[in-house]
């Protein structure tokens, strides 16, 4: 390995090398934490490959001296080389790649790494493990096979291509190869940050318990969840129940058990903990349909409102002295919650919608419940997001906001209708746009195109590709186009659209299946000279905003996105009064030429 892909002495150092400085483009979190060193990116190395290369070879090294020991370790030292080929591989494919920054490529070396740092403290130490991480690495591998047959100048290769490597990629998940990642608590989630892998191991327990081959099995309460859990600790858990929990399963399973944080005891536990607000109410707003859509709004402090239905107008104005005069707010902050277009509100969302709150002392927040596959299908869920922000803009006073600024804001599939909604104001060109468009973790394109990311679904513990495929499939009727409908796919819109988006900021988990949506969608808004931005959150798993009670990276990824709104809804305020004026002084010219016109005639 060392004659042919270097010499050994590159890897003497690989354990123990690193800075806390991270690739200042890609905005990763820079915090260290306990037991995360393989995150650290060095200054001279950015991307992440050069600390790849170098660890595959120090495990390569070390491996390499037990082999005449051990013959049987022969076939790992050629998956080492062969992994180190194609993190080479991948390396001269990014030079290539016309999008630029953190993508799925880079995730995949960083999973590599991640896996290569504890095989090499463990190959002296436990067999077992070392065995595990080993075929661990041969899944990667047989994974980064199929990411290095994507073609296209892009990170989504062709349709021809995507079909040919997902019939590939079903034989090698029937295979059971990527288990490898699931057999033991103490090697899961190695490319995570460490205080999420405890958190994230109970819920892969939890979600095991649904079985695949009975679709109408309800899913399990929170006590028989919780019985499980306990017993997988106790007992060891089957990683045959999480193969099957992996599997395809039923949207009425899925829903159910996505919801479960909507009950009364598992939601308001967290709330505990959580800052409190003076208004923490619902309503419900009237939409072009005829119908209505219940919305949520939210403040720190009290607010005067003046909402439909005299009961809640009541309900809320009681927590204030009704004779005190309270000064509008200048800030709006419309939120539009994930769940796969199939589960959740804006109540299991409050986790991170208070901290939003508390930390945006001046702003309203008004969360959208809008309604879910497959009951609704597609466009009905955008429609009620168009609707909303149509009626606050319409109706600002009523909710307590003075007008000066807002910011849209939405995660995973609420992030793709935050992103259709500004497509449609986008073409109409009619509505105030808002000033910014936040899209954390985004879900902006729902074909079947593949990209290196899609395929790390294999072994991501959040978002299974059989789970994310039978959502679009519920959420998308059969007439719907994701590959040409831009409302759909906010990724496919044409250049005409995009040039008019909002100034856009992407959040992206840096091990998430979906994390090639974001740096694709930002590299078209700047071509298409809008105003866009990615922030990466490396070692963070899609949906980390609900574990900021949990982790501290997830805190720090909360509050920075916090700070990204503030500074878009204060420029927003200048750049409203910038365009009020600009309208202005259009209508004055109008005037004083039908003026002049009018004196010569």
């Amino acid at each position: 390995i060392n004659a042919e892909y270097g010499e050994s002495e590159r890897s003497q150092n690989a354990m123990n090398q690193g800075s806390d400085a991270n690739d200042a483009n890609e905005g990763s979190l820079g915090e260290m934490h306990p037991g995360d060193d393989w995150l650290v990116v060095a200054d001279h190395d950015p991307t992440g490959y050069g600390e790849c290369h170098e660890v595959v070879l120090a495990c390569a090294d070390k491996l390499s001296s037990r082999v005449m020991e051990d013959e049987s370790m022969a076939s790992q030292l050629t998956t080492l080389a062969r992994l180190h080929g194609q993190m080479k591989q991948l390396e001269e494919v990014e030079h290539t790649l016309e999008v630029k920054g953190f993508n799925g490529c880079r995730a995949l070396a960083h999973v590599t790494r991640a896996v290569c740092t504890e095989l090499n403290s463990e190959l002296s130490e436990n067999r077992t493990i070392a065995d595990t991480l080993c075929r661990q690495l041969s899944a990667i591998a047989s994974v980064a096979d199929l990411v290095l047959k994507l073609d296209g100048d892009g990170l989504f290769a062709t349709a021809e291509t995507s079909a040919s490597v997902t019939a590939e990629g079903e034989l090698l998940y029937d295979s059971g190869e990527w288990q490898s990642f699931f057999e033991a608590p103490s090697m899961f989630g190695l490319q995570l940050q460490s205080s999420l892998r405890a958190p994230l191991w109970m819920i892969v327990l939890a979600t095991s318990s649904i079985k695949s081959n009975d679709p109408n099995a309800p899913a399990p309460s929170l006590i028989t969840g919780g019985l499980k859990i306990a017993m997988s600790i106790v007992c060891g858990h089957n990683v045959s129940d999480i193969a099957d929990s992996r599997a395809a399963q039923s949207v009425s399973v899925i829903k159910q058990f996505w919801d479960l944080p909507e009950s009364v005891v598992v939601g308001s536990l967290p709330k505990m903990a959580l800052p409190q607000v003076s208004v923490d109410q619902t309503f419900r707003v009237p939409t072009q349909a005829g119908e209505s859509v219940q919305v949520r709004i939210m403040s720190k402090t009290p607010i005067m409102l003046s909402l439909p239905g005299e009961a809640q107008e009541e309900s809320l104005l009681g927590s204030l002295s009704v004779k005190t005069q309270v000064p509008m707010k200048p800030y709006l902050i419309l939120h539009v919650h994930g769940g796969g277009f199939v589960a959740q509100s804006s109540y299991s969302h409050e986790v991170y919608l208070r901290t939003w709150a508390a930390d945006l002392e001046q702003a309203v927040i008004i969360s959208v419940d809008y309604a879910t596959a497959p009951e609704a299908q597609y466009p009905v869920a955008s429609d009620n997001v168009l609707d909303v922000y149509r009626w606050c803009i319409a109706n600002e006073s009523k909710i307590g906001w003075g007008g000066d600024s807002l910011v849209m804001v939405g995660d995973s599939a609420g992030a793709n209708l935050a992103a259709s909604a500004c497509v449609q104001l986008a073409r109409e060109q009619t509505t105030r746009s808002p000033a910014g468009l936040v899209l954390v973790y985004p879900a902006l394109y729902l074909g079947r195109k593949l990209s290196p990311s899609r395929l790390l679904s294999m072994w991501d513990p959040m978002l299974p590709k059989n789970m994310l495929e039978t959502c679009v499939e519920a959420y998308l009727p059969p007439t719907a186009d994701p590959d040409t409908d831009p409302r759909v796919s906010p990724l496919v819109a044409e250049n005409e659209i995009l040039c008019n988006f909002p100034w856009t900021h992407c959040v992206a988990a840096g091990c998430d299946p979906l994390i090639d949506d974001s740096s694709t969608f930002v590299h078209r808004l700047n071509q298409a000279g809008a105003r866009a931005s990615l922030q990466v959150m490396e070692g963070l798993p899609h949906g980390f905003l609900h574990f900021g009670l949990l982790s501290t990276p997830c805190r720090d990824a909360i509050s920075q996105t916090a700070q990204q709104m503030s500074m878009m809804l204060k420029e927003g305020v200048t750049q409203y009064q910038t365009d009020q004026e600009k309208a202005a002084l259009k209508m004055l010219h109008a005037e004083l030429q039908c003026r002049l016109v009018k004196n010569n005639c």
